[in-house]
């Protein structure tokens, strides 16, 4: 038993210096809309605020890249603002983002970093308010009842740049490739669409 222990103990060491692994509490401010056709014809959704928070943890492969992979409860959505109505779509998401990041400069000093990658989000609920009604949206994949699809999935890009005490600040941009129209097809057609700044400080082992 104590061999045992003392192997995992080993390896465990040789596994967090060579990945240099490290997490970080994340909260970011972001702006959100959907790209939505219905029938063929473009709706003019606005720019929402919202926020997300949460961890990210990185992996360090070697001085200049890493993969950084998150877990965030994302808020995104809409505004419709028009003479004819004025409504806002509030989208609350769980989010899994990755990212393979490129680093400028020694990553124990001040310097910037830039990278891009997929990311996966589940819609946990929704709501729509216009004037003082609020409307719950139904999360499902049935064209007939539900609302939202409650799978999202999409591209990644950020820029950042972080401090030899392990705070960072990223600049991210993010684009939705799945329809979350229930029954949807090339007509009818919602994405999400957005960007943001978060802070974050990475916690080492």
């Amino acid at each position: 038993m104590k061999k045992t222990l003392l192997l995992a103990a080993a390896t465990f060491i040789s596994l967090k210096s060579s990945a240099q692994l490290s997490i970080s509490p994340e909260l970011g401010f972001q702006m959100y809309k959907l790209n939505e056709k219905i029938a063929g014809t473009k709706i003019d959704f606005k720019f929402k605020p919202g926020f997300k928070i949460g961890a990210n943890a990185t992996y360090a492969i070697n001085d200049k890249l890493s993969i950084d992979g998150a877990l965030f409860y994302s808020v995104k959505g809409a505004k419709f603002d028009e003479s004819i109505a004025k409504a806002t779509t509030n989208l609350n998401y769980l989010e899994i983002p990755f990212f393979v990041n490129y680093h400028f400069g020694a990553k124990d000093k001040n310097h910037f970093f830039v990278g891009a990658g997929p990311y996966l989000a589940y819609c946990l609920s929704g709501k729509t308010k216009q004037d003082s009604e609020s409307t719950k949206l139904e999360i499902g994949s049935d064209a007939e009842k539900d609302d939202v699809k409650p799978m999202d999935f999409g591209l990644n890009a950020n820029v950042g740049y972080e401090m030899s005490n392990g705070l960072y600040l990223r600049a991210f941009y993010s684009l939705g490739l799945a329809n979350t129209t229930p029954g949807g097809d090339g007509d009818n057609a919602t994405k999400n669409m957005g960007f943001g700044l978060s802070a974050g400080y990475r916690l080492k082992f």
